[in-house]
């Protein structure tokens, strides 16, 4: 489940040819993320909006509460850094546009961007 299921992505699919290759995960599942040949969970919120949601997040059954102190994707120093950026605070932006990679390893470290 590498991507969002919205309908423009299956039209896409059906209009080359292969929407019948497509494969769905159930979305109430977490996503996963193969690292040196393990399967990893990584969190997940249910979709909820506005402070609940984010506690969901959180502390929710998928949440990054668990992934940090149960998982083991990421080494004790990564969670570390990850919580560090997340929680308490980062570097500021750039003067300049930051890649997607630049502003994951400014907020959370380059593990998390490597592993995630």
């Amino acid at each position: 489940n590498s991507f969002a299921t919205q309908p423009s992505i299956v039209r896409i699919a059906y209009q080359l040819g292969i929407a019948d290759q497509l494969v769905f995960a159930d979305e109430a599942l977490p996503p996963w993320v193969n690292h040196n040949g393990k399967l990893h969970p990584l969190p997940k919120g249910q979709g909820g909006k506005g402070p609940k949601g984010q506690l969901e997040l959180v502390f929710g059954r998928n949440g990054v509460l668990k992934f940090a102190l149960l998982g083991d994707l990421l080494s004790w120093p990564g969670r570390i850094r990850a919580g560090l950026g997340a929680f308490v605070g980062h570097a500021a932006p750039p003067p300049k546009e930051e890649t997607i990679r630049q502003w994951v390893e400014r907020i959370l470290g380059e593990e998390v961007f490597l592993r995630c």
